[in-house]
């Protein structure tokens, strides 16, 4: 972290960079926030320790996870991307989901660069806003002139939303039952890890 602080005051020395932004690495969370006020509105700070407690603790939980974070964090398979797309402006998230056959709508970049994920369906498509997909290659997606379904029809097929959401509530309490977590090893993640698993195990 102390090298970092002496790149980032070195680049803030040099006004760099005019356009874009700075993205370090924060072994020590307590550094956060210091890193945040070095270069204001130019640095974002990526906390790799918080960010790994939280993958291996939901990894744990549920089996087959940490394959799908390894192939959507990875080079290989689908990926990231967010791109400002002209056309899509005035429509609603929901019809912008079904415009892209491959590739999978997760949220928006906004112009003032807020980072919203499953901004829900309602949601209209604003100027200055990238829209975050999962796709297998940058250039593997582009916008469908037409939705390749029929989400108006399809939406009389659904279930009530309390109906729904009952089943949801149902199936959650049935899995929700005391487990036994065995972890080898002891580092400084350790604080982390056991919140995180705090949080999604019930008593007992």
């Amino acid at each position: 972290d102390a090298q970092t602080v002496r790149i980032i005051l070195a680049l803030k020395g040099q006004n760099w960079p005019t356009k874009g932004r700075i993205v370090v690495q924060c072994a020590n969370p307590v550094n956060k926030d210091l890193f945040l006020g070095l270069y204001p509105d130019k640095v974002e700070v990526v906390v790799v320790g918080k960010i790994v407690t939280k993958l291996m603790a939901q990894s744990s939980q549920q089996h087959g996870l940490a394959a799908v974070f390894s192939m959507m964090l990875g080079f290989e398979g689908d990926e990231f991307y967010a791109k400002e797309w002209p056309e899509l402006v005035g429509l609603s998230f929901r019809e912008v989901f079904y415009r892209f056959p491959d590739a999978i709508s997760l949220g928006v970049f906004t112009a003032a660069g807020k980072c919203i994920l499953n901004p829900g369906w309602n949601y209209t498509m604003k100027e200055g806003d990238q829209l975050i997909v999962l796709a297998e290659d940058d250039d593997a997606y582009e916008p469908v002139e037409e939705p390749y379904y029929d989400f108006e029809d399809g939406l009389s097929m659904l279930p009530t939303r309390s109906r729904s959401k009952e089943k949801l509530q149902t199936a959650l309490l049935r899995e929700r039952s005391p487990s036994q977590v065995l972890i080898v090893g002891w580092n400084s993640n350790i604080g982390p890890l056991l919140v995180n698993l705090d949080e999604m195990l019930c008593e007992g």
